[in-house]
């Protein structure tokens, strides 16, 4: 089978994985950059090419980023007759939002810490106190840790706004989020419905920031938390994905995150699943 793999970190482990299992799988696979595909659209020659090669001639093209452009190109390509494997993207027209994330949880009884999104400067600095400290703030659209800060008092939150005001960016942009005392961070891989390996993450702190220095050692989980894993990728709908939970002090269980473009190079280190290959056979399998 002719497969094309449409992503943006091209020599990440990740995809050199999947390249690999590919072609131990016995398939005609290509990895290809997301901004050196051109899009062209005429009444006569339309299609999408890479270097002159036309897309619409791969068996599954599989796009791993959830951004506009990528959905632009999966639709297009869906509208050739290819088949995609978009983890979704189409399905769900989505773009990374944590704010988006947090309503589904909710509406699906989903256990997750008190969020907050506002627009003000004021009500933000009302809220964090609300909420009480120490406070994590991330960005909406922030993706695998990036733009997340652990505020722990005013005076630090009167930093954060003066750095935002400096990079003229807007507190709209962020959400805040009650910071969980917890005796356990678990990070999960759900595969095509099922927990594909899981793994306890040991914290380092970081000053003023939220984003710890992870290591990663094998754990069991509890039929309540395998649950919670599964429930969180099913409702937001995806394949593909790993998800943050927190076990808090209390026994309580807390989904943090769930993560559509999962890496798993730190995984395959404490377990034995084979990552790039279910993800693969994943994306032939759900492909339409």
């Amino acid at each position: 089978m002719k497969i094309c793999i449409v992503t943006t970190t091209i020599e990440s482990y990740e995809n050199n994985r999947l390249l690999n299992a590919g072609k131990e799988l016995g398939h005609d696979i290509k990895i290809v950059g997301l901004d050196d595909v051109v899009i062209e659209i005429d009444s006569t020659n339309t299609g999408a090419y890479v270097n002159g090669e036309n897309l619409k001639d791969y068996d599954i093209v599989t796009i791993t980023i959830q951004k506009k452009r990528a959905l632009i190109l999966s639709n297009l390509l869906q509208q050739l007759g290819v088949k995609i494997f978009d983890n979704n993207l189409t399905l769900n027209k989505f773009q990374l939002d944590k704010i988006s994330d947090a309503v589904t949880f909710y509406k699906n009884g989903l256990s997750f810490p008190k969020t907050v999104n506002v627009a003000d400067e004021e009500d933000f600095r009302d809220t964090c106190n609300e909420i009480g400290f120490p406070i994590v703030v991330k960005h909406s659209v922030s993706s695998t840790g990036k733009d997340v800060f652990k505020l722990n008092d005013l005076s630090e939150v009167d930093e954060f706004l003066e750095k935002l005001e400096e990079e003229h960016r807007n507190t709209s942009s962020y959400i805040l989020q009650q910071n969980i005392p917890f005796s356990q961070s678990l990070r999960i891989m759900v595969i095509n419905g099922k927990i594909a390996g899981a793994a306890k993450k040991e914290m380092e702190s970081k000053k003023n920031s939220a984003i710890p220095v992870e290591i990663l050692t094998g754990v069991e989980l509890s039929s309540s938390t395998q649950k919670l894993a599964l429930d969180a990728v099913k409702s937001i709908n995806m394949h593909i994905a790993s998800v943050d939970i927190l076990i808090g002090e209390d026994g309580k269980e807390y989904l943090l995150d769930v993560n559509r473009t999962p890496g798993f190079e730190k995984l395959e280190k404490v377990g034995s699943a084979d990552y790039a290959k279910l993800i693969l056979e994943t994306a032939i399998e759900k492909a339409v």
